[in-house]
């Protein structure tokens, strides 16, 4: 019987552009170190902006097997890589167009569209093979708008019937990159002529609050006993000087665009700071300033820059950092590692309670069933049980791979097995006691009708004739 804690375990990753290279290749990573998918590893995955398009990838069903992977990390950052350049190509004097009135100074949103219906296709929010929270900002009501599939949860909004490439593509809407993508949804699918319109902003608008979010949400979906990881993944972050005098030299459009940046950082930290002091070394966090490694790797924090250079020096900056955070990763995939071991242990269970449950239903009698619980019970202990006879190998196979709850959840099966076969030992008694119930005035009716002295010759014990008299014989001398 495993005696190892069960694990909610909770992805979550910021957007960043042409920087959502850096958590595509720490999953590559952390894929590499367990063995194990994404999808496998995490239970929950929270995702913004192109975080979304790296981390959605890689809840999308196959289309030859629905419960497996249709990308491992791997090839979501190969595919990134190589459409970078087509969602955000070399357009001169884009920046300049974007002031002009009625220029159209954004990327070409159909081509990203594309690219997303190719790599997505016709998949659904519901068919995630995770929970599934992809954020973004509904214009509308000036709020976040948490497009999301938690299976145990009520879908009262009616995302799951939503497309899986448009909830990215809502969380991608950079407002100086894409234009707002307009969407409906039917909150309920039993009336779908009440749709709601949605204004959709991009997610990392209000990203700071999703580990937050998140972890709440994992409060509600994990099990009772199921201690909650999370793991954030940033994509780099500007530091300001803060020499106040160089401070002082950025111009006001600069620093306007930097702090902005600055801001949704600031916040997030705080974010994380308070859940760290929530879950302490439960929370695991990737992050580091863009300028880390400089001046030997120099990528550029731009969010459009997907020039070969640039994307280079973004795959140089994430192999370095993948090595400062050696042992942070090696610790956090012995915890992954464990959780698939634990999940699997349990699924087994799980199983073996239903098997188990309809060996003990099918026993004949009360004194069958307690014999063999008692057998059930003595197989799942650690200690090891030797000469087994070979009708109770079955017995013995299902009960090893019982966990201390589903053991506990037969105990109180069995108990309502005994009352059940108590009731069925014993039809006879309840049917005479039937009985007795219905004849019972005539019973007493009988008696009264009878007359109190019917014994009229008043015959004793001494003189009342013997069986021979009665039949005219003399008694024996």
């Amino acid at each position: 019987m495993s005696t190892k804690k069960r694990v909610y375990t909770v992805l979550v990753i910021d957007g960043g552009g042409v920087r959502g290279l850096i958590p595509a290749r720490m999953l590559e990573e952390i894929e590499k170190k367990t063995g194990k998918h994404t999808s496998e590893l995490f239970d929950m995955i929270a995702v913004t902006s192109a975080g979304a398009l790296v981390g959605a990838s890689l809840t999308v069903p196959s289309a030859d097997d629905p419960k497996k992977p249709r990308y491992t990390a791997s090839e979501v950052l190969q595919t990134f890589k190589r459409e970078a350049p087509n969602i955000f190509p070399n357009i001169k004097f884009r920046n300049i167009k974007h002031f002009v009135p009625g220029a159209d100074g954004y990327y070409d949103v159909e081509n990203f569209e594309k690219i997303l219906k190719t790599l997505y296709g016709e998949t659904k929010m519901g068919e995630s093979l995770t929970d599934l929270i992809v954020t973004a900002t509904d214009m509308k009501a000036y709020r976040p708008a948490w497009i999301q599939n938690i299976k145990k949860l009520s879908d009262k909004d009616g995302w799951r019937n939503m497309d899986l490439w448009e909830a990215v593509r809502a969380s991608c809407t950079a407002p100086s990159l894409f234009q707002a993508k307009y969407t409906y949804t039917a909150p309920n699918p039993n009336t779908p002529d009440v749709r709601e319109r949605y204004t959709f902003l991009d997610g990392n608008i209000f990203s700071a609050s999703a580990p937050r979010y998140a972890y709440t949400k994992a409060k509600q979906a994990a099990p009772p006993d199921a201690e909650i990881v999370v793991v954030h993944i940033g994509t780099a972050f500007q530091k300001l000087s803060a020499s106040p005098d160089e401070f002082n030299k950025v111009s006001p459009m600069t620093l306007l665009k930097e702090t902005v940046g600055l801001m949704i950082h600031m916040n997030g930290t705080a974010v994380l700071d308070d859940l760290k002091s929530e879950i302490g070394d439960r929370l695991f966090s990737f992050d580091q300033s863009i300028d880390k490694y400089a001046p030997d790797i120099n990528p550029s924090i731009r969010l459009d820059d997907a020039s070969e250079k640039n994307l280079n020096a973004l795959l140089d900056y994430s192999e370095r950092l993948v090595e400062d955070y050696g042992d942070d990763l090696d610790r956090l995939c012995e915890i992954l590692k464990s959780k698939v071991y634990v999940d699997q242990a349990y699924t087994q269970s799980r199983a073996a309670l239903t098997e188990l449950t309809d060996i003990l239903a099918d026993t004949k009698n009360t004194k069958e069933l307690n014999i063999a619980y008692t057998k059930v019970v003595k197989y799942s202990s650690d200690v090891d049980v030797t000469d087994i006879p070979a009708e109770d190998r079955d017995i013995q196979e299902l009960a090893k791979n019982l966990e201390e709850d589903h053991l506990n959840q037969l105990d109180r099966v069995v108990g309502v097995l005994r009352e059940r076969k108590r009731y069925q030992e014993k039809p006879t008694s309840k049917f005479k006691n039937g009985l007795k119930a219905v004849f019972m005035p005539w019973t007493l009716w009988k008696k009264k009708d009878k007359p109190a002295n019917d014994n009229p010759a008043g015959d004793t014990a001494e003189n009342k004739p013997s069986p021979q008299q009665k039949k005219g014989k003399a008694p024996k001398r």
